[in-house]
């Protein structure tokens, strides 16, 4: 039985444009995935690290963030003194693209990084790097992600945040300020709006904090309202709860680095055909035993 460490988990989806550039859609994924582009967000910065194109045509790289946490005292040799010092804290997600379907397949890491932080920064990355509308769809998940379906409604009309205590540490000096301070083990935020106005979710930062936290210790969902063509109000939903659903399968990772090796992530993408198979197994011919039948 493999131990714990040994074992990685993944994620799997599909990258989609609304409308296929001149060049082709195979040039517009390289052309945005450009190492070293940031991003920051809810006090991470996230970066797309160097890439290569596997001999199958299948591009595997890592994503990932770094976040500057509160000053912390160090010994300096040089200085013969303790030093305050700003320890850098952060996490990579391997991942492997197939340019030909567009599937991708990318490593969870527990609370850190989950499908839909992945999906919401490495989107966030591409559209960084270039004028192109990317969207990734989580295989199993019937539902938009969150930036998409609150720029497609007309109004939002309620938020419900749910915050639970992190373990074992929090990410984010405001919500560590939020249940320190109060000294709560939970925190409930419900945001309704006011008449026919719409919540406003983006003019307060602190309420995006708290939708990043309780993506990843919590639960959030939302109401919505489309106008229709007829003039009439059509309600919709997005849950969290429903982002759960993604497909995800288990992977042998690297006890050392905990990260799944780039050969490993391109199988999963594209398996080996039959015949390659059938070329790898060794078929091995019985010898007939003395004095068997047929002699």
């Amino acid at each position: 039985m493999p131990r714990r460490g040994d074992v990685g988990h993944l994620a799997y989806g599909r990258l989609t444009l609304a409308a296929a550039p001149l060049g082709g859609i195979q040039a517009a994924l390289r052309n945005s995935l450009v190492p070293g582009i940031s991003v920051t967000r809810y006090d991470r910065i996230w970066r797309i690290g160097q890439w290569t194109t596997q001999p199958s045509g299948v591009i595997t790289g890592r994503m990932g963030f770094e976040s500057r946490e509160a000053a912390t005292t160090i010994w300096d040799d040089l200085k013969n003194d303790f030093v305050p010092a700003h320890p850098r804290l952060g996490q990579t997600s391997p991942f492997a693209i197939d340019p030909e379907t567009l599937r991708i397949a990318f490593q969870l890491q527990g609370q850190t990084i989950r499908p839909w932080t992945f999906r919401g920064n490495f989107v966030a990355l591409l559209r960084r790097a270039s004028d192109y509308r990317w969207e990734l769809h989580l295989d199993g998940v019937d539902q938009p992600s969150w930036e998409t379906w609150t720029s497609s409604i007309d109004r939002l009309a309620k938020v419900h945040i749910t915050m639970t205590r992190p373990n074992p540490r929090f990410n984010d000096a405001q919500i560590d300020h939020l249940f320190t301070d109060t000294k709560s083990a939970a925190v409930e935020i419900v945001l309704n709006a006011s008449g026919d106005e719409s919540v406003d979710i983006d003019s307060y930062t602190f309420i995006e904090h708290c939708i990043d936290h309780a993506s990843r210790y919590g639960n959030y969902d939302a109401v919505g309202e489309i106008q229709t063509a007829s003039g009439k109000k059509r309600k919709e939903t997005w849950k969290l709860s429903r982002e759960g659903e993604v497909k995800t399968s288990d992977a042998p990772q690297d006890p050392s680095t905990r990260e799944i090796a780039p050969d490993v992530l391109r199988a999963s993408l594209r398996p080996p055909t039959k015949k390659a198979a059938k070329k790898a197994v060794t078929v091995r011919k019985r010898r007939p035993r003395k004095g068997g039948r047929g002699k």
